[in-house]
């Protein structure tokens, strides 16, 4: 794996010469984020291919889970989309995400990563932990303490939550070179510690995020970039189209692994290929439908991508509850999964309506840390 991490590191380079050095994308270097924040353009309404993405990458998660608690086992291949869909969510972050310039930018950077990630995950994943191991009669508040505490009950949130403390400090050093560096930097260390067999915790979310926090800072790099690919020949997409075929033929006909969480990856160059083109599809098709994001299903689709953290919390809990409940209704056939994903649809968007609208969460919970913000942060 030496070759990949040369490619990779030959990359970084590449990608630094061009921000560093006085070209055609060094305007980019020295924009003002500061001004752009102080004038309300990263607080616009939200943009719609965005919740969109996420919509339909939630969508797929939620599939992924019905169909292995209802069926038992996986039909659709893992590697096909659902790697794909959880990594979506880290580009699109890093999509959104932008420089901190100074140290009030920072401190609300942190504060809000602590009020829509960290806060809710201690909130409900402590709950919805709880009804999944009571469903299998081996509930402890022991064990829940420490998987809760060590990030495992929800390793994606936790991972988010790690990505996003990090990007922030590590961006508020000037020099665009040395955050490329520093997001490149774990994932590289931790692919070659795999790749030689050294004894690490490839469940520790920690290594984990080592590896998501790369595909954020693809997507920092791809907003960059966004005006020069927004030009590009519809063509291309067709034939990204046709290179993504080949390599999901090959990784679903070779068995290659492309797991994130335990980090079971195979090939370290067929993932960052696979998802990237696949995300770059999907962005560029989500943004050349703007004409239907009005139409009732994709306003569905959208509302989903709005609420999509608290979707995820409820990811694995509602289908398991889901399958429970449909199990002793149907016999277990693939032909009962449409109407079983309905089901799960229907009680997710209940829960997450019901979740948004919680009175006592949002104003005693949240309106605590809002207030101490006002006074501590903002001064």
């Amino acid at each position: 794996m030496t070759i990949i991490s040369i490619f990779i590191e030959a990359f970084i380079v590449i990608l630094t010469i061009i921000f560093d050095n006085n070209c055609i994308f060094a305007k980019y270097k020295n924009k003002d984020h500061s001004s752009l924040v102080s004038k309300g353009t990263y607080n616009m309404q939200r943009i719609e291919w965005i919740d969109f993405c996420r919509g339909l990458f939630m969508m797929m998660i939620l599939w992924f889970h019905t169909e292995y608690y209802y069926i038992g086992h996986l039909v659709i291949p893992y590697s096909l989309y659902v790697e794909n869909s959880l990594i979506g969510f880290f580009f699109i972050s890093g999509y959104l995400f932008f420089p901190y310039r100074n140290n009030i930018y920072i401190r609300k950077g942190i504060y809000n990563t602590l009020r829509k990630l960290l806060i809710p995950y201690l909130c409900i994943v402590p709950i919805i932990y709880f009804i999944k191991t009571s469903l299998q009669h081996d509930f402890s508040f022991s064990n829940m303490f420490i998987s809760v505490l060590t990030g495992k009950a929800s390793w994606f949130v936790s991972s988010l939550i790690l990505c996003h403390l990090y990007i922030v400090m590590v961006c508020s050093i000037r020099k665009l070179w040395v955050t490329i560096t520093a997001c490149s930097l774990p994932f590289l260390i931790i692919m070659n510690l795999v790749n030689s067999n050294a004894e690490i915790d490839v469940t520790s979310i920690a290594n984990v995020s080592a590896i998501t926090i790369f595909f954020m800072l693809c997507g920092h790099i791809y907003r960059r970039f966004e005006k020069h690919i927004n030009n590009i020949p519809k063509i291309t997409y067709v034939v990204l189209g046709a290179v993504l075929f080949v390599l999901k033929y090959i990784e679903i006909g070779n068995d290659i692994k492309m797991t994130l969480y335990t980090i079971n990856i195979d090939n370290y160059l067929l993932l960052i290929l696979d998802t990237l083109i696949w995300c770059f599809i999907i962005i560029g098709c989500c943004k050349m439908a703007h004409g239907i994001l009005g139409t009732l299903p994709c306003r569905y689709i959208k509302w989903i991508g709005k609420h999509s953290l608290v979707f995820y919390f409820i990811c694995g809990g509602v289908p398991r509850i889901s399958s429970f409940i449909m199990h002793g209704i149907t016999d277990t056939h693939y032909y009962f999964m449409p109407f079983t994903f309905m089901v799960v649809m229907l009680l997710s968007t209940s829960t997450t309506w019901i979740l948004y609208h919680c009175k006592p969460f949002r104003k005693y919970i949240l309106g605590i840390v809002d207030k101490y913000v006002q006074n501590n942060v903002d001064k």
